[in-house]
């Protein structure tokens, strides 16, 4: 993004510079310092939105259609009963995303991980710039056990649940 930012910045310097110097032989004096003065600026609005760019992607931040984006088409796998626990980043120019599913508990682990490729087949396509998909299958709740009861007290400490079982 960077040299994105930095490659249009030199081409409208260009062109500024041969603005000012075409108004310089016209025998407008003034237009060098004038085009000075709009180079700065324009620099400077660069650099804001490039800080403020890069500093989201230092902090992991996505839109937040990207998001919904998988966590619509994650949902819309016929077995997959909820949807949990989505992350989504960007790592370098690729995205990453993390997410646990809910599958009927009855599933064999054969059917809940068809279920899991199934979405991350279907992510994997539809999201652009998608190159990772982590699926935890979670079984549903209905059972009344808790499958996260080794790892609860965890979460109680603040920091995020491990993933106990991943696909990647």
């Amino acid at each position: 993004m960077a040299d994105g930012y930095h490659a249009r910045t030199d081409g409208l310097t260009s062109l500024a510079v041969v603005a000012g110097a075409l108004g310089v032989a016209a025998g407008y004096p003034l237009a060098d310092p004038l085009v000075g003065l709009l180079i700065t600026a324009v620099i400077l609005v660069v650099l804001k939105q490039a800080t403020g760019q890069m500093l989201g992607r230092l902090m992991d931040a996505v839109e937040p259609e990207l998001v919904e984006q998988v966590e619509t088409i994650a949902a819309s796998v016929p077995e997959v009963q909820s949807v949990d626990r989505l992350r989504v980043r960007w790592l370098g120019h690729a995205i990453e995303a993390s997410i646990a599913i809910t599958v009927d508990c009855e599933m064999t682990v054969t059917e809940g991980h068809r279920v899991s490729e199934e979405v991350r087949h279907r992510l994997l396509h539809e999201v652009n710039r998608l190159d990772t998909a982590i699926i935890h299958v979670n079984p549903c709740g209905h059972s009344g056990e808790d499958a996260h009861a080794l790892t609860r007290h965890h979460e109680a400490l603040g920091g995020p649940a491990p993933f106990d079982v991943t696909q990647g």
